[in-house]
């Protein structure tokens, strides 16, 4: 077997005294997993490390001594290594967990993928390509080169995203920069010309969320429909990604020290200042650049 300088260790667990290790390959991954002494008995091992290949998948080879010729370009996804699944324990959802640890925490903890992604409106089905979509492609090649295409050319595009975020609240609103306008007080921020409010609680609620750095805000879960706000402030919404405006503030609600009582927060971005960004295909906000972190007691400029 190859040596462990070819793989990345993930470490799952201890094996206890005396129990004996085995490893087991799923694709190109290394599963180890520790057994008790004695008959071996389906259920009875213990995943204690999973190796993962370094290097990430291979890129997909284009075929052909001219690539250039083949102009039209439709990405194929990423092929995913398999999840392996531990071993069978006593239930206890992950949502369990987290709302055990928020209640100590008062609300503010690190979540591994803290909500489910809902799948996009827009998003099509893996491996069938639209029809629809491959025709007007055709046509903008015709129509900007003058000649017909030769063929298609697949390649594929990074779906690499974050798993893991730190929780800092609830996003319950937030302020496009309006020239000329006063930005408010916490009090009375609805009533600022650029305020957007977002849903205060059930399946609409949207998380604010930093990287584990605390250099860069997100936006997870929840309803992040901003087409609407995007055609009132005047963006381009024939685009995939929309750039709605600077950011003057957000809003969110948290719990944080010293009482860890609920709380309406209110953090006005000063220059720098991020920019609202929209993704349409994917139905989420992003917010682009800034002179923002996140860190002790909330996030500074």
């Amino acid at each position: 077997m190859a040596g462990n300088a070819q793989f990345r260790v993930e470490h799952r667990g201890a094996a206890p005294r005396g129990w004996k290790i085995r490893t087991k390959l799923s694709g190109a991954h290394r599963i180890r997993i520790a057994f008790p002494p004695g008959p071996r008995a389906a259920g009875s091992g213990k995943l204690v490390e999973i190796l993962h290949p370094k290097g990430g998948d291979n890129p997909c080879k284009m075929a052909g001594k001219n690539p250039s010729e083949l102009v039209i370009f439709n990405p194929s996804p990423r092929r995913r290594s398999k999840k392996v699944k531990p071993p069978k324990r006593k239930r206890n959802t992950l949502a369990t967990l987290l709302a055990g640890v928020a209640e100590q925490a008062g609300g503010s903890l690190v979540a591994r993928k803290i909500v489910e992604r809902k799948k996009p409106k827009h998003a099509k089905r893996r491996g069938r390509k639209n029809p629809e979509e491959l025709e007007q492609a055709v046509s903008l090649y015709q129509t900007f080169q003058g000649k017909d295409p030769k063929g298609v050319l697949e390649m594929q595009r990074s779906a690499a995203m974050r798993t893991d975020y730190t929780a800092l609240g609830d996003l319950i609103g937030l302020g496009l920069f309006v020239p000329g306008e006063t930005v408010p007080e916490p009090d009375h921020w609805e009533g600022y010309p650029g305020a957007v409010k977002f849903a205060r609680s059930g399946a609409d609620l949207v998380k604010l969320a930093s990287n584990a750095e605390g250099s860069q805000l997100y936006a997870l879960g929840g309803n992040q429909d901003m087409l609407a706000v995007a055609e009132a402030a005047g963006a381009d919404t024939s685009k995939d990604l929309i750039e709605v405006g600077e950011l003057a503030f957000v809003v969110y609600v948290a719990k944080k020290a010293p009482d860890f009582q609920t709380v309406e927060w209110m953090h006005k971005f000063e220059s720098p200042r991020p920019v609202l960004a929209y993704d349409k295909l994917k139905e989420e906000i992003c917010f682009v650049g800034g002179g923002y972190s996140v860190e002790a007691p909330g996030i500074t400029n």
